[in-house]
């Protein structure tokens, strides 16, 4: 059976974009824009005319494991 359950229960993972990514991580949705160039971010799982879409349950694991230093991150090699 597709993701979800019972009756009228969504077929589909609970998707966020970069307002919901920005209030999950306590960041400004522009920090929230530059997330997707850490190369350890999830992959959107839609692309949509607004923007992409990530599941809600990557970012939330992604967010919890991701190192907080102060400062600009450093540059991908």
């Amino acid at each position: 059976y597709p993701m979800g359950g019972g009756a009228g229960e969504p077929l589909y993972p609970p998707v966020v974009g970069y307002a919901e990514i920005a209030r999950m991580t306590g960041v400004t949705r522009q920090r929230a824009y530059a997330f997707p160039r850490i190369e350890s971010f999830p992959k959107p799982v839609i692309e949509t005319s607004q923007g992409p879409l990530y599941s809600e349950d990557a970012v939330r694991a992604w967010a919890q494991t991701r190192e907080l230093r102060p400062g600009r991150p450093k540059a991908m090699e």
